[in-house]
């Protein structure tokens, strides 16, 4: 199935954010952030899915789904600063489909199905709708600095309830793995399939 027949494609279902326009890809590297990787949500991206997902309290919500990731690493004012993400939990090793989370959960998104599509694909997580692995760097790197200041601000001064979400599940012990981890592990695969 071609980008512009899936089911939710921006045709059917646009969704802009921050000036950009979002991405639809079925790349092989693209699932592999799925299975690997799955993209950060932004603040904006709480409400939708609370409600996408049948739930009104966007705290139980994120303790039934998502995760605390150590998440990016900026440099501001000559000062290295860590930006705790929040991503959709993991199901279990050797897994695929809608699973309960397990706490060493490191399989893959735990909304990609046994068919490698997102169940959530209309509200899924900013990262994953705004950034593919077919856009070229620059453009990827434009996008990804405007998600980190979203992301600075819901840290540093903005009361979007994004940081005090994080707080909670980290503290619960729902923790994401370390992107570099997660990247090395993408990496891996790609070189496994030559």
């Amino acid at each position: 199935m071609g980008n512009a027949d899936h089911p939710t494609s921006p045709k059917k279902n646009f969704r802009g954010s921050l000036g950009f326009e979002r991405t639809v890809s079925t790349a092989f590297e693209d699932v592999l952030y799925c299975k690997f990787m799955p993209g950060f949500l932004l603040a904006e991206d709480i409400e939708p899915l609370t409600l996408h997902l049948g739930y009104t309290n966007p705290i139980q919500m994120a303790k039934d789904h998502l995760v605390a990731s150590p998440g990016s690493t900026v440099v501001k004012d000559g000062a290295i600063h860590r930006l705790g993400t929040l991503v959709p939990a993991r199901a279990p090793i050797g897994s695929t489909g809608q699973l309960a989370f397990g706490e060493s959960s490191q399989g893959p998104c735990k909304f990609l199905d046994r068919n490698d599509r997102c169940i959530i694909h209309a509200q899924a997580p900013w990262a994953c709708a705004f950034c593919d692995s077919i856009m070229s760097k620059a453009e990827g790197d434009r996008r990804t600095l405007a998600a980190n200041i979203e992301l600075w601000k819901s840290w540093h001064g903005r009361a979007d309830g994004y940081a005090d979400l994080w707080q909670i599940l980290w503290t619960m012990g729902r923790r994401g793995i370390a992107p570099r981890l997660s990247r090395a592990r993408i990496l891996a695969a790609l070189k496994q399939r030559g």
